[in-house]
């Protein structure tokens, strides 16, 4: 069987089940006096209608559009048709749907812009529009949309800049999804009013400028289900910018707030440039952590090396330099998480290293070792020579009498010759 009839048999099949799915819905209405209302037995009878099968297969809509009768749904909470299809405009007549709380059109092939109307859908939770050839810009209409948890408006044509209301009215939104459009100017930063946004996805656009400081105030992002991102390596592109704001702002922020348990981090394919911060090993539980294909330069910080959490590592194709501090966790690497780092030598690498380079290995954590066991003995030492000079007085007296008064008296000779120096 070819390709093309494979994909034939698929239609087919999900055509049928659309049909069956909306015969049964046809059947209710006509054998329950209230199981739906007469405008939407209707629209379905009128949307059945509107599918053409002129092989019988029951393979194609008529115009292979969405029909503008589907409008007359003023019931429909649920609409999905991804993954088909599907040709022409998005239909002004959706937003007439008032109870409709999720809508799902991705992966298609719908054109033109984001109608006006669907400002009225204030019951929209999610809306997925990825995928298609949707252009224009974003209508300010869309900011009634208050109860948006989810907006998904991924690989289209979109262009204009990102409108600053999505920070001053979408705050219930948690996925913001706007990566692959032709998107322009600086990041707003009213985006940072956004307490509940856990995905910001702005990759591949043609934003310019750094990355706005106040996107730490993001704390959402902290308690992000990193499960789900991992399973939609989509979303591994997160954001675009400079390194500088990681380590001078993200890298405290990690330090002081609730990051410690987040398991996934992937900056990859982006532009992010300055040293990697230390205080990324403050993420205890980071299981996977990659910042490859950038600019990142410097060495790696040793400490990550205590990170035993840590089960996959990508560094590479970036600009650092210096020994690889080999030990602890990084050692259950190969060469393939450091290669396309120039700089970078000893193991698992194949270049190795000059003597001056090994000789200056002694790094943070080591020094950091060497402190905590030098601070040991220097307290063990205090509490024994205390310990000792309360307890031989003691002993001394309750041996013997005679050995009690020699002590004493020597002890009076010391402090006479302390005091006449």
């Amino acid at each position: 069987m070819s390709a093309a009839e494979m994909m034939r048999t698929f239609n087919v099949v999900g055509w049928a089940l659309l049909i069956i799915y909306l015969l049964s819905r046809v059947s209710v209405c006509h054998g329950a006096a209230t199981g739906c209302s007469e405008s939407d037995r209707k629209a379905l009878i009128d949307f059945r209608s509107g599918i053409v099968d002129p092989e019988g297969r029951l393979h194609s809509w008529q115009g292979s559009n969405i029909p503008t009768s589907i409008g007359n749904m003023f019931l429909l909470e649920v609409l999905s048709l991804s993954r088909n299809n599907l040709t022409g405009n998005l239909p002004a007549s959706l937003g007439n749907c008032s109870n409709l709380n999720a809508l799902d059109l991705r992966e298609n092939h719908l054109s033109g812009p984001i109608p006006w109307s669907w400002g009225q859908l204030q019951m929209l939770q999610s809306l997925h529009l990825g995928g298609n050839r949707i252009s224009g810009e974003l209508p300010s209409s869309l900011q009634n949309c208050s109860s948006l948890e989810t907006l998904n408006l991924g690989n289209n044509k979109l262009f204009g800049k990102i409108p600053h209301w999505i920070g001053e009215s979408l705050f219930a939104l948690r996925i913001l999804r706007l990566r692959s459009n032709a998107f322009s100017g600086r990041i707003p930063s009213q985006l940072s009013n956004m307490s509940s946004l856990q995905v910001l996805d702005l990759a591949d656009n043609n934003l310019v400028g750094s990355i706005p400081s106040s996107l730490g105030n993001l704390k959402a992002m902290a308690n992000v289900p990193v499960f789900a991102v991992r399973r939609r390596r989509r979303h591994r592109h997160i954001l675009r910018g400079e390194l500088g704001f990681v380590h001078e702002r993200l890298a405290p922020y990690i330090q002081q707030n609730s990051f410690s348990w987040l398991m996934v981090l992937n900056l990859s394919r982006n532009h992010f440039t300055g040293k990697i911060p230390e205080t990324i090993a403050s993420l205890h539980e980071l299981s996977s952590l990659d910042v490859s294909n950038n600019q990142l330069s410097g060495a790696i910080p040793s400490i990550m090396s205590t990170m035993a959490s840590l089960s996959y590592l990508n560094l590479s194709n970036n600009n650092l330099s210096g020994s690889i501090p080999y030990k602890g966790q990084l050692t259950t690497f190969d060469m393939y998480s450091y290669t396309g780092n120039p700089g970078l030598c000893g193991d698992p690498l194949p270049v190795k290293c000059d003597e001056g380079e090994y000789s200056n290995q002694q790094t943070t954590v080591e020094r950091n070792e060497g402190n905590i066991v030098n601070s040991n003995w220097f307290y063990s030492g205090i509490g024994t020579g205390f310990a000792a000079g309360l307890l031989v007085p003691f002993l001394v007296l309750a041996m013997k009498r005679s050995w009690g008064n020699y002590y004493f008296s020597l002890v009076d000779k010391i402090v006479d010759r302390i005091w006449d120096k």
